[in-house]
């Protein structure tokens, strides 16, 4: 005979295993009513906030590029001196 918790483990197994079967055989019953993919590239490259998105990743790549070269700053100088001793 079987224990009682076996027997109820056996059943939540199978309750969802249906569930889970049942939730992923789900399919949509019709083509998707989406615009062509070219026009949504055109709308969103020409959207405000896509562009400034863009931008920012931009100028945070530039920062990001010109720390990998160094954080230090270089400068060169040079004099020259002249001295008359009469």
């Amino acid at each position: 005979m079987k224990t009682r918790p076996e027997s109820l483990r056996r059943i939540a197994f199978a309750i969802a295993s249906l569930v889970a079967t049942s939730a992923f055989a789900q399919t949509p019953a019709g083509p998707l009513d989406l615009p062509p993919l070219a026009m949504v590239e055109q709308a969103l490259a020409e959207y405000p906030p896509v562009r400034a998105a863009r931008e920012a990743i931009r100028i945070d790549e530039a920062g990001a590029r010109r720390l990998n070269i160094g954080p230090y700053e270089y400068a060169v100088r040079g004099g020259f001196q002249s001295h008359n001793i009469p």
